[in-house]
């Protein structure tokens, strides 16, 4: 069991790249699948409060991090203050740099033509940021990962996990595919939010859109090929756990699955002819528990059986994400991870599962990291079943 205590517990917020304060009460949220990321701080009193009202306003620069792993980078929103009697409290607020990307929208009708995913996300990036600011854009999550983690690297995946992002994204070794390139003309009209308009587009190939510890950008899909890099292990009779579980939840609900989800479509076009067709995709786990409930759908934009059968597959993991969960409630901010150093838990890695109180046994993605302090430490996470970490929305077609 790795020790859990105050000197790995210490939440760290640099502002304005010269002031490092320690606050003994706080909440931060991190996630892949919502954005941004955000904290809130209480980090003075009496005097010192009114001090730091001046000293640090809305759009104030920061980087938080947890034992000295930086997690995310961006600026306060604004702060509160709250009197009673004779004493003055002062909290901040504050998102990563995902939030410059929400809290704009088009101040023009645009088009775009003819791109790919990664291309389209490069513009809106430059279009939404603000002005003269530079940004990176990587298209794997394994360098950002290491830093708010602190684990090793971990071994690199299989090349064929690797090429189907970046074939999606118009970067593979062969010609970008129909899914990469946008063939057909992208518009986006005035007051459009740019972060709802692009998410829309990017949806389409399961695409992820977050911003690293730097404040710079990762455009990927989650990877749930990686290694497990810590565990919660639970084990009856023995006098302890690898980690201190405060509080856990688990729900399996049927209410609102499908044993089978059903595609229909129209296929060829062009020179070949039009024909109806149809692609599926079965849960297996409903079938198996006895379960018999279909969900059928007709799509005009699916036009080949491949495009069917991933909306049948995504539509059925989408279901299983809504009648299944999972949650833990930690003592501390870190463990000691499968390499035996001590870890950050953060959002987009694997945690191996042994738990005899919950009767759950394997590797889960970690969905979202919720961290607390009032006055004690504790981390939530969120996890999820790897073979149900499948997103996009409708496939690819012609409008």
């Amino acid at each position: 069991m790795g020790n859990i205590g105050e000197d790995h517990d210490v939440v760290s917020l640099v502002l304005n790249d010269e002031v490092i304060i320690r606050s003994t009460q706080f909440d931060v949220q991190q996630a892949v699948t919502t954005q941004p990321n955000a904290f809130a701080m209480d980090i003075g009193t009496g005097e010192e409060a009114r001090r730091l009202i001046k000293r640090f306003p809305p759009g104030t620069p920061f980087s938080l991090a947890v034992d000295g792993a930086r997690q995310f980078t961006g600026v306060t929103d604004g702060y509160t203050t709250q009197q009673s009697g004779s004493a003055t409290s002062f909290g901040l607020r504050g998102r990563d740099s995902m939030a410059f990307l929400l809290g704009n929208r088009a101040t023009e009708d645009r088009s775009f033509t003819d791109v790919t995913y990664a291309e389209l996300t490069q513009q809106i990036l430059t279009l939404a940021l603000p002005a003269g600011r530079d940004f990176n854009l990587a298209f794997s999550n394994a360098a950002n990962r290491a830093v708010v983690t602190k684990a090793p690297p971990a071994p690199t995946v299989q090349f064929d996990a690797v090429d189907e992002v970046l074939g999606l994204l118009g970067l593979g070794p062969d010609e970008p595919s129909q899914s990469a390139q946008q063939s057909r003309k992208l518009r986006v009209k005035a007051g459009q939010d740019w972060y709802g308009w692009l998410k829309g587009e990017l949806d389409r190939a399961g695409l992820m859109l977050w911003a690293d510890a730097f404040g710079d950008f990762v455009l990927s899909a989650p990877d749930t090929q990686q290694p497990p890099m810590a565990r919660i292990h639970r084990k009856r009779g023995t006098p302890s756990s690898l980690v201190d579980v405060l509080e856990a939840s688990h729900r399996n609900e049927m209410t609102n699955r499908f044993s089978e989800c059903v595609v229909h479509m129209r296929r060829g076009g062009g020179a070949e002819p039009r024909a109806k067709g149809f692609g599926s995709f079965v849960d297996e786990e409903m079938k198996r528990l006895g379960f018999d409930r279909r969900m059928v759908i007709t799509d005009t934009k699916c036009k080949t059986l491949a495009q069917a059968e991933a909306m049948a597959r995504r539509k059925v993991a989408e279901s299983r994400r809504q009648g299944w969960s999972l949650q833990y409630s930690l003592a501390g901010f870190t463990t000691i991870g499968t390499a035996g150093t001590r870890v950050v838990w953060a959002p987009d890695t694997v945690v191996e599962v042994d738990d005899d109180e919950l009767d759950l046994r394997g590797s889960f993605w970690v969905e979202s990291v919720r961290r607390a302090r009032s006055p004690q430490s504790r981390t939530d996470l969120t996890l999820m079943r790897l073979e149900d970490v499948v997103y996009g929305a409708d496939p690819d077609g012609e409008e």
